[in-house]
């Protein structure tokens, strides 16, 4: 089963989805689809005034009036008229799994009794092996408010946590962006003009200019991509491109910019099954409101299109083709980090989601009898730390980050408006030694930060949420283990037991737990 965007154009893809929506709002991922067959919508490029591109073979320009196959060469894609695209924004407030109904109608109860028009989003698919065997990763999300701007959504979703319930926003495309897409060579000579929405491909990868690959801070690059390419209208009425491609061709793009290419063959092939597995749990998910599956950012997973393509990671995907892990019926959500400072995290303790049974904190100790960071206690274990498969990236194993109370001060009040800090409280730990609270006593307000990457960007961006803070005069010393939310697999143990000649299978399957490996083709 082919991604809808292959056959039709952005625009026209998202009016497809709204009518199937509208008409059959959580059916419309029901029928199971082929793993084999699955394909993936990544969202290269966004807000864009123009987009620049240079193919090394002819190009095809679909969605027009006239389809024409220009010549090799440099190409600028302009847009006029543009209206934007529509969005309007949820707040979700839980998940429920498929076969939790009765529960599920009665959270919604509880919501519309409050005077809320509570409704389920079934989010994620069905997907179905050569055997016949079906793997549902669905889950059903609890909206319980909308709005039609994300200015009114946040100042809905900040009045909730007034009120003491937590909600995260999604926001959903519900009309298509309108306007006139030209095509201009190098000359700008207009050589094909469409309404609202173009498709392009090549022969040869398409190298497009000023890609935004970034999270934390911008960074752009030129990148060559070999998938079709859906020029289309955003929310903000300026270009986006979206590239639609085979799971596993997205795959080896996604590989050499995870994990370094020069590692063992046992690391990367562990990789491979959990990027796989992370892939494919994650369809219809993310950003499947908007209209596509990823983004192309590390706020997604860093992906490199064509241009990030190594021969030893491509092997790695090949050899490991259709390996992936499932448990209790529903392919494993196998998310990985840099380095977990020798013991993983249970999900739950980084992300407001569900306790998932795969993604248990695990010891990643290299002898493996050690006490666990709790047990053991944080401040020995942050400075005398054991032996772990991970330790041999000594910067990311273990850090310290030093600033006088001034410079803390300015930091933390760039996103909490606590003033002049007095005192930070640490608060209680996750298995693997994770703060799962902080508590910023300041001269105008107090403040609780609750989970991983909240903590973290409250310092600065620190490594992780594994730290221990104290504080001597006027000067604040963290002293932390790990880089990354520390949940599933960790690459740098990956590489450290692939090194001592242990089997991928076997590295893959140690960080998620109850997990069995499947192959779907």
């Amino acid at each position: 089963m082919n991604c809808p965007t292959v056959r039709l154009g952005f625009a026209a893809w998202i009016g497809v989805f709204i009518i199937a929506f509208a008409a059959n709002p959580w059916g419309v991922f029901a029928d199971p689809g082929s793993l084999a067959d699955q394909r993936v919508s990544v969202r290269l490029m966004e807000g864009q005034k123009l987009i620049g591109l240079r193919a090394a073979a002819p190009l095809s320009v679909r969605g027009g009036k006239t389809d024409p196959e220009l010549p090799a060469g440099t190409y600028t894609i302009h847009l006029s008229n543009a209206k934007p695209a529509r969005q309007r924004f949820h707040l979700f407030a839980k998940s429920f799994q498929p076969g939790e109904d009765a529960a599920e109608r009665a959270y919604i109860a509880e919501w519309k009794a409050k005077g809320r028009d509570a409704e389920a989003v079934v989010i994620g698919r069905r997907l179905q092996t050569e055997s016949g065997i079906v793997l549902d990763s669905r889950v059903h999300w609890i909206s319980v408010a909308r709005f039609e701007s994300e200015e009114a959504a946040k100042a809905g979703k900040a009045k909730l946590e007034r009120e003491g319930q937590w909600t995260w926003m999604n926001a959903e495309t519900v009309a298509p962006g309108t306007g006139r897409i030209e095509v201009k060579d190098a000359k700008g000579k207009v050589v094909a003009a469409l309404d609202a929405s173009a498709a392009i491909q090549s022969a040869a990868p398409v190298r497009l200019s000023n890609v935004d690959t970034g999270f934390w801070k911008e960074d752009k690059k030129q990148l060559e991509y070999a998938g079709l390419l859906e020029v289309g209208i955003d929310p903000k009425a300026r270009l986006m491109l979206v590239e639609s491609l085979p799971v596993e061709t997205y795959l080896e793009g996604v590989l050499p910019a995870e994990m370094p290419a020069s590692w063992p063959v046992g690391a990367l092939k562990a990789q491979a099954v959990a990027a796989r597995s992370e892939v494919l749990a994650s369809l219809g998910t993310k950003h499947a409101l908007e209209g596509f599956e990823f983004c192309g950012s590390e706020h997604c997973r860093a992906y490199l299109g064509a241009s990030g393509l190594r021969d030893t990671t491509s092997a790695a995907v090949r050899e490991t083709a259709g390996e992936i892990l499932v448990r209790d019926g529903k392919i494993v959500p196998t998310v990985f980090s840099s380095n977990c400072g020798g013991w993983t995290e249970s999900n739950e303790t980084v992300w407001r989601s569900p306790a998932n049974p795969a993604l248990r904190a695990v010891s990643d100790l290299a002898g493996g009898n050690e006490k666990s960071p709790i047990g053991r206690g944080m401040s020995a274990w942050l400075t005398q730390p054991p032996k772990a498969n991970c330790s041999g990236d000594p910067e990311g194993f273990r850090w310290r980050r030093k600033y006088t109370a001034g410079e803390l001060s300015a930091i933390v009040n760039k996103r909490h408006a606590v003033g002049t800090i007095s005192k930070i409280d640490l608060g209680e730990r996750g298995e693997g030694g994770r703060l799962k609270s902080v508590t910023i006593r300041g001269a105008k307000q107090t403040v609780t930060v609750e989970k991983e990457l909240p903590i973290r960007s409250a310092f600065g961006g620190l490594p992780s949420a594994m730290f221990v803070l104290e504080r001597s005069g006027s000067t604040y010393t963290f002293t932390g283990g790990g880089r990354g939310h520390g949940v599933g697999l960790c690459q740098y143990g990956a590489r450290g037991m692939a090194e001592r000649g242990i089997v991928y299978t076997r590295i893959v399957l140690h960080y998620f737990t109850g997990a069995r490996l499947e192959r779907y083709r």
